[in-house]
């Protein structure tokens, strides 16, 4: 996935990355994963590295990246006045990553596709070790970040 938001398909990245938290989700909770789960998830393994400073909230949350996984699914519908944030193709001589203007936050999708996947094999050390009667989920987790 890494390589996919370097190379021609930052977009597909993204979809697979706003997607990690839902699977982590399902394995963690597989009788009824919901929004909640989600948006739990994402901001336990992946906001915390979008906080400013210790006393503020994440400028980047679950809720808001639960949204904004709907609103691609649904073809690209979707409301700006919901979701102030846009990811965003970097460039070389330019950084637009975790900067706002215009009232709305600008996310790299490469940066965020790492942010995601390192959040994710945290929360795989951390599953495989507190669940080790479940191997077939670790094992195909496994395969799935290699």
């Amino acid at each position: 996935m890494d390589a996919a938001a370097a190379g021609p398909y930052p977009l597909a990245a993204l979809l697979g990355a706003l997607a990690i938290p839902a699977q982590c989700a399902e394995i963690e909770h597989p009788e009824c994963s919901t929004a909640a789960d989600y948006q739990r998830w994402f901001d336990t393994w992946v906001a915390p590295t979008y906080i400013e400073h210790p006393d503020l909230q994440p400028v980047l949350d679950g809720e808001t990246c639960y949204a904004y996984r709907l609103a691609l699914r649904r073809n690209g519908h979707r409301s700006d006045e919901y979701l102030p944030v846009r990811f965003v193709v970097g460039h070389p001589d330019v950084t637009m990553h975790r900067i706002a203007f215009d009232g709305v936050l600008h996310i790299e999708i490469r940066p965020f596709v790492r942010d995601v996947i390192e959040g994710a094999e945290r929360w795989l050390l951390q599953y495989m070790e507190t669940n080790p009667s479940r191997p077939a989920a670790s094992a195909m987790l496994a395969a799935w970040f290699d």
